[in-house]
């Protein structure tokens, strides 16, 4: 007998393709063990093509409640007889013309209508809906990254007193500003140096330093990088980009000269 409530919880789910993939990884997991499970997904295994053919349909307001309530009724067959009794005894149901209940069915049709029920259920609530959500194990869809604003930066040689330059085109996304830096005439580094790039603040300095480095990057032999970078650092505080050379030795404050500095608007 299957150890799990029946049917199992990501059964219609899994028929109807609404698992994550974990968790469709973990229900074909359990398949292979569940002679249960395995024949529910047999039995049911057409119903989704067989609720989608056909032109769509209105739907009566009050099928949803309906259709719950039969299936509390189906899975829980004494509570409901209860409540019939109680309410015939209160004078809310009608005593004439009540029909026999049928006569016992066989184990394995017994438990393929429970499945068929569930799983009707869950078809319904997905056309009226559109989404089906299921209520243990609910989808989530991952935030969309949208772009706020964007940016376009010139870098070019401090005091312009060099060739080299840059262009940093930047976003700014749910994750952070993403850098698409491009640099031109900008010659490898030296053995043991590296280019950084930094997010930089209003007045920065070696005695007061008010940057957060974003990532480094070395040039090929024609002084040419295209390089992506993501920083968390808040625009109103870093506005602008920089770029040194720096001692490849893992300490992360500047101590190198610059390169490379945002240049001023015209």
């Amino acid at each position: 007998m299957a150890e799990h409530a029946v049917p199992h919880p990501d059964l219609a789910g899994y028929l109807f393709g609404t698992l994550n993939p974990d968790l469709t990884a973990e229900f074909e997991d359990h398949l292979a063990n569940c002679a249960a499970c395995r024949a529910g997904v047999v039995d049911l295994r057409g119903l989704p093509a067989l609720l989608t053919a056909g032109p769509p349909t209105q739907m009566p307001v009050d099928l949803r409640e309906r259709t719950l309530a039969r299936v509390h009724t189906d899975q829980h067959p004494a509570a409901a007889a209860g409540s019939a009794r109680n309410q015939r005894r209160s004078n809310r149901l009608p005593h004439v013309g009540a029909r026999r209940p049928p006569a016992a069915r066989p184990a394995r049709r017994v438990r393929t209508r429970r499945l068929l029920a569930v799983a009707t259920a869950v078809a319904v609530l997905a056309m009226i809906t559109g989404v089906i959500t299921m209520t243990l194990h609910p989808r989530r869809r991952p935030a969309p990254i949208t772009t706020a604003t964007s940016v376009t930066l010139t870098l070019v040689a401090p005091d312009h007193n060099g060739p080299q330059r840059g262009v940093a085109r930047i976003e700014q996304t749910a994750v952070g500003r993403v850098v698409r830096l491009q640099v031109q005439d900008l010659p490898p580094p030296p053995p043991g140096q590296r280019y950084v790039c930094w997010f930089v603040g209003p007045g920065d300095s070696l005695e007061r330093p008010n940057r957060v480095t974003i990532g480094s990057f070395t040039t090929d032999s024609h002084g040419q990088a295209e390089v992506t970078l993501t920083g968390a650092a808040p625009t109103d505080r870093f506005p602008i980009l920089g770029v040194t050379l720096e001692p490849d030795d893992g300490n992360p404050q500047r101590r190198g000269r610059k390169i490379l500095v945002t240049e001023p608007p015209t």
